[in-house]
């Protein structure tokens, strides 16, 4: 959902935005990467297994930059005050989840199950225009 959040915000005013500096971190996973995963785990995880699924990780600023790119801005990018942010998201949705960090590691799911992420980052999916028709 942050990604078509983030594409609306850069639409409507011309520019990519992200709250604060927007160096906060979040890991990230291709949902064909996630789907491969959940089916090696009904398949042959233990039960009450618990896994992560990550395929790397970028900051928030990082996704903005692809975003302006791809919406033909050059990479530029604007910090945004909390009360911009609340405007356009709510106040929890901009601490918890615009402005927060969500660091996973799927070290577990690759060395017990031999799960191996291939899809294309989430840079590469934004920078590709596979997000333009979302927002």
């Amino acid at each position: 959902m942050q990604v078509p959040w983030l594409i609306a915000v850069a639409k409507k005013h011309g520019v990519s935005k992200h709250y604060g500096p927007g160096g906060n971190i979040w890991s990230n996973v291709h949902m064909d990467d996630l789907v491969r995963l959940y089916s090696l785990a009904i398949a042959s995880a233990p039960a009450g297994a618990f896994y992560f699924a990550e395929n790397g990780e970028n900051s928030m600023r990082e996704v903005c930059e692809a975003i302006s790119r791809m919406l033909g801005f050059g990479g530029s990018t604007e910090p945004m005050t909390l009360e911009e942010a609340t405007a356009e998201w709510g106040e929890s949705s901009a601490h918890d989840t615009m402005g927060s960090n969500s660091r996973v590691r799927a070290t577990r799911a690759r060395r017990e199950l031999g799960w191996t992420p291939t899809a294309p980052s989430l840079i590469d999916e934004i920078e590709r225009g596979i997000y333009t028709e979302v927002v």
